[in-house]
């Protein structure tokens, strides 16, 4: 899931506006968390496929594929997944499950829906 900012993420470094000796208003510094990359699931629902690939997401710069598209239930998509994930020592035990989760439920939903987006 992507993050969006909010203003409680913001942390004023001086919260209050105060007076200097010369009478003038002191802003104050808002500092925003630092967004770290993470690792996506991108899909393709098509009525006779459905097709799932992975992408990097740096903040500020883009997205990096990190992956081809690979279509269920042309090959075993699901497999070929988690064969690339298990080949990326930088992504964690707990993120190779996660994503190999999201995938399983948006297979599901595609299959209980026939295809159709409706």
């Amino acid at each position: 899931k992507a993050k969006s900012p909010a203003l409680s993420d913001e942390l004023p470094l001086d919260s209050s506006p105060s007076l200097s000796s010369s009478g003038k208003e002191k802003l104050g510094v808002v500092v925003k968390p630092l967004e770290k990359p993470r690792v996506v699931l991108k899909f393709i629902w098509m009525e006779k496929d459905i097709g799932m690939a992975l992408d990097q997401v740096i903040p500020g710069h883009g997205s990096i594929p990190l992956s081809p598209y690979y279509f269920w239930p042309r090959k075993d998509a699901w497999e070929e997944l988690k064969v690339l994930l298990e080949s990326k020592p930088w992504i964690s035990h707990m993120q190779r499950i996660h994503l190999l989760n999201q995938a399983t439920d948006i297979i599901n939903l595609w299959q209980t829906s026939g295809g159709n987006l409706t």
